[in-house]
């Protein structure tokens, strides 16, 4: 290989390694400005028997599930518009609970609530 041959190919990938690097990752952050973990992100549904230990939830209470609007706590930062809060595949079963008012859930812009089922029923909201 000639000199000129060997001094393009390390140019070469010298360039590309430093558009690599160049790249810019948009990482997400919580309130206190900790980046967020990547898997936050991923909406795949799990299969919650490969979890763990399952409990029985039982006792009395005045709202099961409460969900209302909330104003996060944003920092605009690079962006204008405050993302949209999503809170998807929830599956609920094996509660024996006496309540009031079992599912106290707004309907709010400022969040998505996908994929809730309670015993195997679906809920929509």
């Amino acid at each position: 290989m000639t000199k000129r041959k060997v001094l393009l190919t390390c140019l070469s990938m010298l360039v590309l390694t430093g558009m690599a690097k160049s790249k810019k990752q948009v990482v997400e952050t919580w309130p206190d400005g900790t980046p967020m973990d990547a898997w936050f992100q991923q909406p795949t549904k799990v299969d919650v028997n490969t979890l763990g230990k399952q409990y029985v939830f039982q006792g009395k209470c005045t709202r099961m599930l409460y969900i209302h609007p909330w104003s996060q706590f944003f920092k605009p930062g690079d962006r204008k518009d405050m993302p949209l809060s999503r809170c998807n595949n929830i599956t609920m079963r094996n509660i024996q609970v006496e309540s009031q008012n079992m599912f106290d859930v707004q309907a709010s812009e400022k969040y998505e609530l996908i994929d809730f089922t309670y015993d195997g029923k679906p809920l929509n909201f």
